[in-house]
Parts: structure tokens; C-alpha cells; sequence
């Protein structure tokens, strides 16, 4: 299917081959490609990146193996994924909207990552289906808050374009080649234990060190500090 969108694209791009323009010189900027891996902080909005995605990605693959093993029917079970991704929509256009008014991003990130662990919390707690319906939206606000929260900082932590191409690149390339582990790595835990508790366990743990890497990746400062950042309107 993606191989048919990528040949419209193709032949949509085709034309512009014959309007090319001569390119525009454009100031060197002063860093690097390689220099990025020497920021402290593009390293944390990477590894923000990485593990939000590496819990999505386990909550989208693991989700309704784990509500079954609470007693639900595979038809609920997938009802609930279903629902925890409509009810992530609102706080994925929300989050971004208030991290922008906001001089510095911590507090917000703090926030979406308590309601994430509680959300867990609950998963791995909860047997009977208000309380799991109830983990399963917790989840769903939080991954769509850290999702959309992840993007934005790649704005806010760079005072050019040339710096968000760079962040960006960095973070997206080495984010998901990390949260790609996920999704098998939970799989191959859940053969050796025969429990989901250990998984559930270990998105605890990482939603630590999710919230660790938001708190430094929330400051109020740029990758490569070329002017000060500017101050948003509370």
C-alpha cells in the first residue's frame, strides 16, 4: 500500500525537474552535523523521542494479549486499543498548544509522564474492567501528550532552521531504531517469565527514565546557543 503512495509522489514530483532554479547561497552555520551528538540536550529530546515511542509501540503490539490475560474478550480488548488512540487525539493537539505559551516545558512533561506511570499502574493492579478501562485512557492521554510533546521540542530546543533539521534528524533516526526494540523485546520477555507483570514492570521503569530525559530536554534552552531564547507569553 505505502509503495503506491510512494509512486504518486514520484510522478507528482516528476515536473519540477524541469523548473529547477539556481540554489541560493546560504550562510554556514556554526556547528556540524556531528557536533549534535556532543549536546547533552539533543541527546535527551532523542532518547524523549526513543522512549515514548518504545512505549507506544509496545502498547499497540502488547495491549490486548495483556487485557485477555485480565479475562476480556478479544473484541473488548481490541475495542479498548481502539479507544485508547481516539482519546490520545485531544492531548496530541492540546499539549503542543500550551508547551509553546510556555517558557519552560518541565512541568508539562512532569505531568504527562505521572499520568503515564499511573495509567501503568493501573494495568498492571486493576482486574475488574472500570478500573482497566480507566488505566487504558490514562495511557492514551499520556501517549498522545508525550508524543505530540517529543515534536515540539524539536522546535522549541533550536533557534534556526538549520538546527531543527539537525535535531530533528538525530532524534527521529536513533529515537525509533530504539523504540523498534520494543515491541520483540517485550514478546521475548513475556516467553521467558510467562507473565505480563515483568513487562508492565519495565514500562514502569522506563517511564523514570522517560520522565528524567523530558525534564532535561524541557529546559528552557537551545542545542547550539546562537541567541537567547526568546520568552513566550504566559
Amino acid at each position: 500500500v505505502w509503495i503506491l503512495v510512494a509512486v504518486a509522489a514520484i510522478i507528482f514530483w516528476l515536473p519540477q525537474l524541469y523548473h529547477r532554479e539556481k540554489a541560493v547561497k546560504v550562510a554556514k552555520p556554526s556547528f556540524t552535523v556531528n557536533s549534535v551528538w556532543h549536546s547533552s540536550l539533543a541527546w535527551q529530546v532523542t532518547f524523549f523521542m526513543g522512549l515514548q515511542s518504545f512505549l507506544f509501540y509496545c502498547f499497540i503490539a502488547w495491549l490486548p494479549a495483556i487485557l485477555q490475560s485480565h479475562g476480556l474478550s478479544k473484541a473488548t480488548a481490541g475495542w479498548l486499543l481502539s479507544f485508547s488512540q481516539i482519546i490520545a487525539i485531544p492531548a496530541s493537539f492540546i499539549v503542543p498548544i500550551l508547551a509553546d505559551r510556555l517558557n519552560d516545558q518541565r512541568g508539562i512533561t512532569a505531568i504527562s509522564c505521572l499520568i503515564y506511570f499511573m495509567g501503568l499502574l493501573g494495568l498492571l493492579l486493576s482486574k475488574n474492567m472500570i478500573l482497566l478501562t480507566t488505566s487504558v485512557a490514562l495511557i492514551g492521554v499520556s501517549g498522545g501528550a508525550c508524543f505530540s510533546l517529543a515534536f515540539t521540542f524539536i522546535g522549541l530546543r533550536s533557534s534556526n532552521g538549520a538546527q531543527a533539521a539537525v535535531l530533528s534528524g538525530t532524534a527521529q533516526s536513533a529515537g525509533y531504531l530504539l523504540a523498534a526494540t520494543g515491541p520483540i523485546l517485550i514478546g521475548y520477555l513475556f516467553d521467558y517469565t510467562q507473565t505480563w507483570a515483568s513487562s508492565i514492570l519495565l514500562w514502569l521503569i522506563i517511564t523514570l527514565f522517560l520522565l528524567y530525559a523530558g525534564l532535561g530536554a524541557g529546559r528552557n534552552q537551545y542545542i547550539f546557543p546562537m541567541v537567547e531564547p526568546k520568552q513566550s507569553p504566559n
